[in-house]
């Protein structure tokens, strides 16, 4: 939501709007008019009409200023509150800015607050305590302390960080003069806008983080502090789970239980941190066993942890479950702490003749990881299977455990129909991509896949400085932009890198750059054909 925008169609009302507010007009003024076109408005939802209209708010016409007020009431109720202070920014920033300074609503003083205090509507009073001066923010924040229905308690909030420090003693005061019962339900919707404002670097805003913390822990809010626990904003539900950690043990560990079934993985790891601090065995073995499938890897790392903590006899049979972790942090962890009492490889040469799968994806991947070159051939003998993650396994473990091992069926995985497993190659091809240096260009030049192409020109940029300079030139004239634009940036990088290697080019190199460069001008800037032809120029003079 762009709170500046504003329609063509508003855009031309404004315009009549203006043209029956001049001094003539007003002679003959229709209020009729005036007051359609600014309801028009008011019913758009455009918020970036709030600086445009609020200067009605204050017109000698009661009918007119009536329709203002209502039109600033429809529209600050389409703000978010999570986005009151940058509203709170712009509003000032387009008064001072747009040549408003002689309104009515910039030459407000504090007794001006008072009409606006007495209005059926609230909207003008709560763009008033956004208004330049601060005297008349300090009114209008005391005007809105009048009311009692929580509509108030956003904008008091959004003041705690206002530069002028009465101002902010002020609505401290009202502040905390609200932290009450009955006022729950109101701070539980303004938590997004507090999480905010305690960034702000004016003041210190820790006292009101204990304030509603203690709040929600009264048990005549424990309703509220319901409804935050399963509320559908993440952040209202992490707020409230750490508020009620800080209330009595038993409702703080049915909260923390609950959060572990939290959407937001932050909250379940924060919640099993919690849990697992004081959890005895049967109460880690518990939680792991909730954890152990989690889609979040570090909550899947901690429940292990906390498990190991306890003993590994008590953890071997889940250790053992973790070697087949879809994640390798996880298979790390398992495998340290079964390092002396298991054959781990062993483990994974057997799983990966009887797993199907996930599991075999991962004994694929944990023989790698821990295997040796003797188990080059294992593992090989999967990258042609039909399922492509057990082929990206294959082709990541063989790169493990020896790339020189299976040159050929790492090229041909870089040629693979999918991206992944072509993507794994070209990670295991790096170290050793001089060695298949002709297979690296044939494949740049003709493969008919972009991304296998684009595969290849990233090894060949891990060529010697002179080897890959003709590579990269001939691929600038390539029929893909994502092939011949990271091209082109590889050729300017190899100017600009140009003086960190002292190599010299062989005559053959030369000749091959100088052909493509001929080739591929038109694809380069100008300075950058310049600067290249100079430089072979000058290499084959020496």
């Amino acid at each position: 939501m762009d709170l500046r925008r504003i329609s063509q169609i508003s855009i031309e009302k404004l315009g009549q709007l203006r043209r029956s507010d001049g001094f003539l007009a007003r002679l003959v003024r229709s209020r009729g008019v005036e007051t359609g076109i600014i309801a028009d408005l008011g019913e758009t939802g455009e918020t970036g009409l709030l600086p445009e209209l609020v200067e009605y708010a204050l017109d000698s016409d009661r009918i007119v200023r009536e329709a203002a007020h209502k039109a600033l009431t429809s529209l600050i109720a389409c703000v978010p509150v999570t986005r009151l202070l940058e509203l709170d920014s712009w509003m000032r920033e387009a008064l001072n800015r747009w040549g408003r300074s002689d309104t009515s609503w910039m030459k407000m003083q504090p007794p001006g607050v008072t009409k606006l205090a007495v209005a059926a509507e609230f909207g003008p009073l709560a763009l008033a305590s956004m208004h330049p001066n601060g005297r008349v923010r300090e009114a209008a924040v005391r005007a809105l302390a009048e009311r009692t229905d929580g509509s108030e308690l956003p904008f008091l909030l959004v003041r705690l960080n206002d530069w002028v420090g009465p101002v902010r003693d002020a609505v401290r005061a009202l502040v905390s003069a609200r932290v009450r019962p009955e006022y729950a339900a109101h701070f539980l919707g303004c938590i997004p806008l507090m999480l905010r404002v305690e960034k702000g670097q004016r003041g210190q805003h820790e006292w009101l983080t204990e304030a509603v913390t203690a709040l929600f822990n009264n048990a005549d809010a424990a309703d509220a502090m319901q409804r935050g626990l399963h509320s559908a904003d993440g952040n209202i539900r992490r707020v409230c789970l750490r508020m009620a950690v800080c209330g009595n043990s038993m409702a703080a560990r049915a909260a923390l239980s609950a959060a572990l079934d939290d959407p937001y993985p932050m909250s379940r790891l924060w919640a099993l941190k919690q849990l697992t601090g004081s959890a005895d065995l049967a109460a880690a073995l518990s939680l792991h066993q909730k954890l152990s499938g989690d889609p979040f890897m570090p909550v899947r790392l901690e429940s292990l942890t906390a498990l190991v903590s306890h003993g590994i006899e008590a953890a071997n049979d889940s250790l053992t479950a973790a070697l087949l972790d879809r994640h390798s942090s996880v298979r790390e962890l398992a495998r340290f702490h079964l390092r002396n009492r298991f054959d781990v490889a062993g483990f994974y040469r057997c799983a990966i003749q009887s797993s199907n799968g996930a599991a075999l994806v991962a004994a694929i991947r944990g023989l790698g990881e821990c295997g040796t070159a003797a188990d080059t051939d294992r593992v090989r003998a999967f990258s042609s299977s039909p399922e492509i993650r057990v082929r990206r396994a294959a082709v990541a473990a063989c790169g493990k455990l020896g790339a020189e091992q299976s040159q050929e069926a790492l090229l041909g995985a870089l040629a693979d129909v999918s991206p992944g497993v072509s993507a794994e190659a070209r990670s295991a091809l790096a170290l050793i991509a001089p060695s298949v240096m002709p297979e690296l260009a044939s494949l740049l030049a003709n493969h008919p896949a972009p991304f296998v192409r684009k595969n290849a020109l990233r090894l060949v940029c891990c060529l010697s400085k002179w080897a890959r300079l003709p590579l990269i030139l001939r691929a600038c004239r390539d029929a893909s932009e994502s092939v011949a634009q990271p091209a082109a940036a590889a050729v300017s990088a190899w100017l600009a890198r140009y003086s960190s290697s002292y190599m010299s080019p062989g005559d053959t190199q030369l000749s091959e750059a100088h052909r493509e460069l001929m080739q591929s001008q038109e694809f380069l800037s100008s300075g950058i054909v310049q600067n290249l032809t100079a430089l072979i120029a000058e290499w084959r003079k020496k």
